[in-house]
């Protein structure tokens, strides 16, 4: 009887172990992830003018996810990551993911999202051209009134004044019609106009409070700071 008793105590003491061992396991596991990286579905966005597009993000225990765009005059961006494009420009949208580590502790990550919105197919995207120093740069007009303006008076040359270390700027004897917008993100290869008759071409990407209209950039901004130097420089607009 006696030994029945202790075999009994023994195996009962066994099944305790490996239940424990099993709720251990069973904790690990319901622990909040982190195993899992959260990620955003894309990096970049082209877009066309009145067009939606969505951003996903994906990931273990995300508790909140907020959307911001750096211009809501080119886009805006919904609580789920839905993106509308208002008009043709370059910004960005910022992302903010909330969500639980293994630890259960709340962390935050941040993804940017650049966005390009162009005008829609069936509206003609002029395309021209910059030279600077012998060096040819390609561009295209926004489908602003302004833009259209410009790009009527090519070729023309000028000479740009020195500005802040990241732009130059000419006058123009002739006033544009204004679609002002904040600037948010100014990027390198950006061609805006500033009021009504100052045309502006940007050499370094930055952040701007001023309020522009858009006239055009260029596709591929490689080498356009070096060549345009520190000084006033001559450029020329063509078709």
């Amino acid at each position: 009887m006696v030994r029945r008793n202790r075999i009994t105590i023994i195996q009962f003491a066994i099944i305790l172990v490996i239940a424990g061992m099993g709720l251990a396991a069973g904790n690990v596991l319901a622990k909040p992830g982190g195993d899992i990286p959260v990620l955003v579905s894309r990096k970049n966005l082209d877009m066309e003018k009145g067009s939606s597009s969505q951003i996903k993000i994906t990931g273990s225990n995300i508790m909140q996810i907020k959307y911001s765009s750096t211009d809501k005059h080119v886009v805006v961006a919904n609580k789920k990551g839905k993106i509308t494009a208002k008009n043709t420009g370059i910004c960005k949208v910022n992302i903010n993911v909330y969500y639980k580590t293994a630890k259960d502790s709340r962390e935050k990550k941040k993804f940017i999202v650049r966005v390009k919105v162009k005008p829609k197919e069936d509206s003609k995207l002029q395309s021209f051209k910059i030279i600077v120093n012998e060096k040819e740069f390609d561009a295209e007009a926004y489908n602003t009134d302004a833009a259209k303006e410009f790009y009527g008076m090519l070729p023309i040359k000028i000479k740009m004044s020195e500005l802040n270390g990241n732009e130059k700027f000419y006058y123009m004897n002739k006033t544009f019609t204004e679609d002002k917008g904040k600037a948010g993100t100014i990027n390198t290869g950006d061609i805006m106009l500033y009021g009504n008759n100052c045309i502006v071409l940007f050499y370094e990407t930055f952040q701007s409070n001023y309020t522009y209209t858009k006239i055009g950039y260029i596709k591929n901004p490689s080498g356009l700071a070096r060549e345009l130097g520190k000084g006033d420089v001559e450029v020329s607009f063509s078709k």
